[in-house]
Parts: C-alpha cells; structure tokens; sequence
C-alpha cells in the first residue's frame, strides 16, 4: 500500500493559523479536491475530521472512504466513515477495503505519528505564499527524522508550487 501524506503549507510549515482557518488560493483547493478523488480513501485525525464535516468539503473531495484517527472512543462505523486508534490500525482497515493508494491528510498529531512510524511513502506539500507567527504546524512536536528526495515540483499558480518527495526508508 502506498501512502502519501499531502497538505497545503505556508512557506514557514504552518498548516492552519492558530484560529483554524486555511487562507488558500482556489488552485491549490482546486489541486486539492482533486488529488482527494483521485486517491478514494483518506486518512484524518479527529479534529481535522470535524472541522471538515463541518464546512462540508467532504462532497468537494467526492465522499472518499475516511478513516479517523483518534484515541476517543470512537462512535459507530457509518457509511464510508471508519474509526481506528492508531496509524496502523487505519492502515489496516483500508488494505481490508482493498485500496492500494491511500492519502494522509490530517492535522500536525496524525502527520507526526504516521512519520514516527515510518508508514510514509511519499511527502506532498502545495505551498502557498503566507507566512503565520503562530498555528498548526505540518508536524506536532515529535522525535522523528526522515530524509526525503525530491521527485517533482509543479506551479499551481503563480505563487504556488506544490513539491512531491519520496521518503527514504
């Protein structure tokens, strides 16, 4: 199974201001949405999950199978949501559903704990011309260490580029 972790950062590593909100540019929702579709099946943590349901972007991503990670006691399984207690135990519940491809997407916690597993296949960043004082970083506070090769970069528009690296195990 291959697993990309794709989110969209500043130029200084921060994934959401400190309020929660993604000031990005419609290219880089746009490559977004699309890039969800094109994988079927997403990995989030809990809080990044409930901040999506609730400004509906599921439908924009076309309802891919979801998986979330969270230590909470999870509520019950419905439809194409799942609830797992660790990064392997989502990983597992989508090799069951049969996906071979597979999107990490969540908040700074569930970045960091797929990277200190290692379950990381590949690293996509768009990155968007701000820069925040204060917010969510790409990762939470974690002792891990990975080394990443560069495999593409692409303008998605004029101040945008989105830059793909291969996690080297």
């Amino acid at each position: 199974m291959k697993v990309v972790l794709y989110v969209t950062q500043t130029a200084n590593g921060y994934i959401a201001n400190e309020t929660d909100e993604m000031p990005w540019s419609a290219s880089s929702w746009s490559n977004h949405y699309k890039t969800i579709k094109g994988f079927k099946a997403q990995v989030l943590g809990r809080r990044t999950y409930q901040i999506m349901k609730r400004k509906e972007l599921f439908r924009k991503m076309g309802n891919p199978f979801t998986v979330v990670v969270s230590s909470f006691p999870a509520p019950e399984t419905e439809g194409n949501i799942a609830y797992a207690k660790s990064p392997y135990d989502a990983l597992q519940i989508l090799k069951e559903k049969g996906f071979k491809n597979i999107v990490v997407h969540g908040g700074g916690k569930m970045n960091a704990s797929f990277m200190l597993v290692k379950l990381v296949d590949e690293v996509w960043l768009d990155v968007e011309p701000f820069v925040f004082g204060t917010g969510i970083k790409l990762f939470h506070d974690s002792f891990f260490s990975s080394k990443l090769k560069l495999i593409s970069t692409k303008r998605l528009s004029q101040n945008t580029v989105q830059l793909r690296y291969k996690v080297m195990k």
